[in-house]
């Protein structure tokens, strides 16, 4: 996203960008159709389907975002035009469903759009839109996470955060539709937060820090993610490192926020300050460390100790 990287956190990871899905064994069995997680992009059994301007992709999104499900065209307007519609608004959004049929019949895109009294409806399989997908794939990640073991719900979770290329509607000028993606955007980094709780119980702590240290550059108050990057990094025998990382943090947070940290970074510093080998390997360390966890922490789960920082 054009952020640029505190020199203080430049050290903390090998890479500051995410890995690939294949890193992980991704297991999708076929790319959807409808690509809405970032910029839009549609694909028919002849290719690319070329869109024809920021309106039709507002719309489209919109359809995406209700498909199977009739929009209002009230609705639609106001995507479009938000509270200045032009008088003609019926009338060309009537054009763009038109052009939309033509580049899917054109395309042979696996989808309709059907006129209703009061709308139109997009008739589509879910699993050939991105997003759907995505939120079908993080639901099933956490129902497993209480009955399967961490390893195995992993890959659901990565699969769906592959799908991720960014903002649903980014650059397109739409507040309404703006709004909608804040949903999204919020569900992406929760599905990554509890990626990376998972990846941590299983000792992945090296393997995730370029991509923890990256996610925390872009994201400097989500203290999820920069508790996180605090365990990868005191797990990786990097102490002073997470110590430091948590000092950045408490004066951005008193300079630009005047607040101090939560009570979870808080602890974590003092957690590591007087850390031993011994406590380290300690139940009471592991939950005073992670804290309770909706995705693990059920009776079929096993726990698991925490390696010692030195692996």
């Amino acid at each position: 996203m054009g952020t640029k990287v505190p020199a203080e956190l430049v050290s903390y990871g090998e890479a500051a960008t995410p890995y690939r899905r294949q890193d992980f064994g991704g297991i999708m069995t076929g790319n959807p159709a409808f690509l809405a997680l970032g910029p839009l992009v549609v694909h028919g059994a002849k290719g690319e389907v070329k869109l024809s301007g920021d309106r039709q992709r507002i719309l489209l999104n919109m359809l995406l975002l209700e498909s199977n499900r009739v929009i209002e065209v009230e609705r639609l307007i106001r995507a479009i035009w938000d509270d200045s519609p032009p008088v003609t608004d019926r009338s060309q959004i009537r054009i763009c469903i038109s052009s939309l049929r033509r580049q899917f019949a054109g395309g042979d895109v696996p989808a309709t759009i059907e006129t209703h009294k009061t709308g139109y409806q997009l008739q589509v399989r879910d699993d050939d839109i991105d997003l759907h997908r995505f939120a079908r794939l993080i639901g099933q990640a956490r129902l497993e996470a209480r009955t399967r073991a961490p390893g195995e719900v992993v890959g659901l979770f990565r699969e769906a955060l592959a799908l991720w290329r960014g903002p649903l509607g980014a650059g397109l000028g739409s507040p309404l539709l703006d709004s909608v993606a804040l949903k999204y955007h919020e569900d992406y980094h929760s599905a990554l937060e509890d990626c990376f709780e998972l990846e941590l119980r299983l000792g992945y702590h090296r393997r995730i820090l370029g991509e923890l240290t990256h996610h925390v550059t872009e994201h400097p108050f989500r203290e999820t993610l920069i508790a996180q990057l605090m365990i990868a990094l005191f797990q990786s025998g990097r102490t002073a490192d997470a110590l430091a990382l948590f000092r950045t943090t408490r004066r951005r947070f008193s300079e630009e926020l005047g607040i101090e940290p939560g009570e979870r970074l808080r602890s974590l510093e003092r957690l590591i300050l007087g850390s031993s080998e011994a406590r380290t390997q300690s139940e009471e360390w592991r939950d005073l460390l992670f804290g309770p966890t909706s995705l693990t922490d059920s009776p079929t789960t096993p726990r698991r100790l925490l390696p010692s920082p030195s692996i």
